[in-house]
C-alpha cells in the first residue's frame, strides 16, 4: 500500500489547501493512508483513476446560467454514444471571452460505476469528514504557470498509467500499451522534454480547494451522508413552522393569480404544438425554451476539431481486451487506421461491429475490415475508422 507523505495545512485563506488522505484503486477499492489521523480532518480529497473517466469540450449556447445548464444534457446526448442518464457528469470550466464564448468543459464518468463508488466512499472515509473532494489524479501532474501539457508515469500498487494534464483543471490518463502510439499524433505530447515518474507515496499531500472543488464528481446529487438525523431533530420545528407559514402564503398567492396561471397553461399548449410542427423529429420536450435554442443554434455552432487521441480514447475500451492486441496506429485524412491482432477471425469481425455502432462527435463511424492474416494461434487484421 502507497503512503501518502501530509503536510499541514496552510492558514485558512483565499484559497486553501486541501489533504489528500487517500485513493480508489483499479478494482475499485478505497486506498487510505494509514498516516492520515482517524478523526480531525472535516475537508478531504480522495483521487480516482483518470482513465475511468472522460473530459470533452462542447459548445452551450445561452448567457444565462440556468439556461445553458438546462441545455447542456441535449447538447452531450448528442454526442454520447449511451443515454445522457447513465452518465453523471459535471461541469469543469466554461468560456466567457468572445472569441469562444459557451465552449464548456465537462468531466463524465458511467453513472453506475460513480454509484459504487459513492456507496464505498460513505461507508469507509472516517466521520469526521463531512465534505470530501472524488477527484482525478491527473491532478497529481505539476503544471507550471507557462506549460502547455504536462505528463506523468504513474504507478499505483502494480497497475500504472500515463496522466496527461492540459491545464489547472483538465487532462486525461491513458494505459501503457496505448501510449506509444498517442506519442506519434499528438504534437503536444511530443514536445514534451522529460516524463516524471511519480508515486502516489510521493505526492505533496494536499491540492488547493479551487481545483479540488471545480473537478470532483462528489457533487449534485452526491453528497456525503453526514449527520442527518442528529441535525433533523434539532431543526423539526422550526423548518415545521416555516413550512405552515410559507403555506399560507402559498394559498393566497395561488387564489390571486389563478386566473394568469390558466392563460399561461393555454400559451405553453400553444408553444408545445408550434415547437412539435417545426420539429418533427423531436421525441420529447422538457425544457421549451432550451430545447428550441439549442436546434435553432445548432447550425451555426462548429464542430469541434477532430483530435486523433479524443477518437482513439473514445474507442480504446472497445479495443483494450484480453483476446485483442493493438500493434500499430495511423492517423491520415481524417482516418484511423489500426492494425490489430487476435485469437480468431470472428473476435476481430465482433470489434468492427462493436464500432460501427459507435459516435463521436454526432458523428457515425464507418469501420472497413480487412483480414490479412491467419494462422494456428491468431488472427491479423486491419480497421480503417472513418468519420461519416
Amino acid at each position: 500500500m502507497h503512503k501518502l507523505n501530509l503536510k499541514k495545512l496552510s492558514a485558512p485563506g483565499r484559497d486553501e489547501n486541501i489533504p489528500v488522505i487517500g485513493y480508489l484503486d483499479e478494482n475499485g477499492k478505497l486506498v487510505m493512508n494509514p498516516q492520515t489521523p482517524k478523526s480531525g480532518w472535516s475537508k478531504a480529497v480522495v483521487f480516482f483513476p483518470s482513465p475511468a473517466a472522460t473530459v470533452v469540450t462542447v459548445t452551450v449556447p445561452g448567457k444565462r446560467e440556468n439556461i445553458w445548464r438546462k441545455a447542456l444534457p441535449f447538447v452531450l446526448e448528442e454526442q454520447l454514444a449511451e443515454p445522457v442518464e447513465d452518465v453523471h457528469y459535471i461541469v469543469v470550466e466554461r468560456k466567457t471571452d468572445r472569441e469562444e464564448f459557451g465552449k464548456t468543459t465537462v468531466l463524465l464518468i458511467a453513472r453506475e460505476l460513480m454509484e459504487q463508488w459513492y456507496e464505498l466512499l460513505n461507508e469507509q472515509l472516517p466521520q469526521s469528514v463531512s465534505q470530501c473532494y472524488l477527484c482525478p489524479d491527473y491532478l497529481t501532474v505539476p503544471f507550471p504557470a507557462d506549460a502547455t501539457c504536462s505528463v506523468a508515469h504513474l504507478i499505483d500498487d502494480g497497475a500504472e498509467r500515463y496522466l496527461v494534464r492540459e491545464s489547472k483543471l483538465t487532462g486525461y490518463g491513458v494505459v501503457p500499451n496505448l501510449w506509444p502510439h498517442l506519442l506519434k499524433h499528438h504534437a503536444a505530447l511530443m514536445e514534451v522534454e522529460r516524463v516524471k515518474t511519480l508515486a502516489l507515496s510521493e505526492f505533496e499531500g494536499s491540492i488547493p480547494q479551487s481545483e479540488a472543488a471545480l473537478t470532483s464528481l462528489l457533487q449534485s446529487p452526491y453528497g456525503l451522508r453526514r449527520g442527518a438525523t442528529q441535525a433533523g431533530g434539532v431543526w423539526l420545528w422550526p423548518a415545521l413552522a416555516l413550512s405552515a407559514l410559507i403555506a399560507l402564503f402559498a394559498t393566497d398567492y395561488h387564489l390571486n393569480t389563478q386566473k394568469i396561471g390558466q392563460k399561461a397553461d393555454v400559451l405553453a399548449q400553444q408553444s408545445k404544438q408550434l415547437f412539435l410542427t417545426t420539429f418533427p423529429d423531436a421525441e420529447r420536450i422538457v425544457n421549451l425554451r432550451a430545447q428550441t435554442k439549442v436546434r435553432l443554434q445548432r447550425n451555426q455552432v462548429q464542430l469541434p476539431t477532430i483530435r486523433p487521441v479524443l477518437l482513439l480514447g473514445q474507442i480504446q475500451s472497445q479495443i483494450n481486451q484480453p483476446a485483442l492486441k493493438l500493434k500499430d496506429v495511423e492517423w491520415t485524412d481524417n482516418t484511423l487506421k489500426l492494425v490489430v491482432s487476435a485469437e480468431s477471425p470472428q473476435a476481430l469481425e465482433r470489434l468492427s461491429e462493436r464500432l460501427e455502432k459507435s459516435t463521436f462527435q454526432d458523428r457515425d463511424l464507418s469501420v472497413r475490415f480487412e483480414l490479412k492474416e491467419i494462422t494456428a494461434a491468431s488472427a491479423n487484421g486491419v480497421m480503417y475508422v472513418e468519420l461519416d
